[in-house]
């Protein structure tokens, strides 16, 4: 009996066909390993200010070569 989610299944090829219904919900993103240069990049600017303007962060951004929203969601964490 394999369990997946707390349900249990006899079969391998159940638990294949829950683990498949599972990819059905949102697809996330692996999370970002950002550089060390990065990094010192990003808290350097954030520690200068809170909040940054969506062009500053759109700059920062190209800069780094992230996207806008991994600048807003390390802001958002830091």
């Amino acid at each position: 009996i394999f369990k997946l989610s707390g349900l249990f299944r006899k079969t391998q090829s159940d638990l294949i066909t829950v683990g498949a219904w599972h990819t059905w919900g949102k697809i996330r993103r692996p999370r970002t390993a950002f550089t060390s240069e990065q990094l010192i990049q990003l808290e350097r600017q954030f520690n200068e200010n809170k909040y940054l303007s969506r062009p500053r962060r759109y700059q920062l951004a190209q800069e780094l070569c992230l996207t806008e929203t991994q600048v807003s969601t390390f802001a958002s964490s830091h």
